[in-house]
């Protein structure tokens, strides 16, 4: 994939995610700097951390308030096996998982970053080239 196709699709991606949280689909991260890295990319909705506690009691609590969540888990082995159970746990009591935006972010910036809080490093990284 050349350079800058990859660096027009990370941006459709940001912007995607950017709307679906506009609409109300909270977003699924790890921990606190993941938080952190969303805000600064401008993510005004609801982000909410993993708690603790067993997935599937996690998953059982998102899905008594939304129909809809879009999974963000850092895209190494760890974050890897976290979506796959939030996914599964989520699907399983009727919920609409969104897994996609994650895969998206995993293929087009894993050459950059592991992980949602290396995010926006990334777009500053762009943004800079994209002003020179």
């Amino acid at each position: 994939m050349e350079y800058d196709e990859r660096i027009k699709l990370l941006i459709q991606t940001l912007e995607e995610l950017k709307e679906l949280s506009k609409d109300g689909i909270p977003i699924i991260v790890e921990g606190v700097r993941d938080v952190r890295s969303l805000r600064a990319l401008g993510i005004e909705g609801k982000i909410i951390q993993l708690g603790h506690g067993p997935v599937i009691n996690f998953a059982e609590m998102l899905g008594r308030k939304y129909k809809e969540i879009v999974v963000l888990t850092d895209w190494d082995k760890h974050g890897d096996e976290l979506s796959q159970k939030i996914a599964k746990s989520f699907r399983a009591i009727g919920g609409k998982p969104n897994t996609k935006i994650r895969g998206r972010f995993k293929k087009l910036a894993i050459r950059d970053t592991k992980d949602v809080e290396g995010l926006y490093g990334l777009f500053i990284k762009i943004k800079l080239e994209l002003e020179d």
